[in-house]
């Protein structure tokens, strides 16, 4: 279970890789999972486009998310 004061969770361990933040409606904190940025296995996840991100964090909980789609 997540606790309450997170506002963001970075899903390192998967393969696959989201392009954008998805924000949980109950607990309210966004999600990124910025997956594997190389191939890794031959799996669909693994052929799927790559993403990485750039977070600019500002005063409070402002922030802004900036996705980046890697070249195959």
């Amino acid at each position: 279970m997540i606790p309450d004061f997170f506002d963001l969770v970075i899903w390192g361990k998967e393969r696959e890789s989201m392009e954008e933040l998805s924000e949980d409606p109950v607990k309210n904190f966004y999600i990124y999972q910025p997956g594997s940025s190389i191939c890794t296995g031959l799996n669909p996840e693994d052929a799927a486009a790559k993403h990485v991100g750039f977070f600019e964090v500002f005063e409070g909980k402002n922030f802004r998310f900036i996705p980046i789609k890697l070249k195959h």
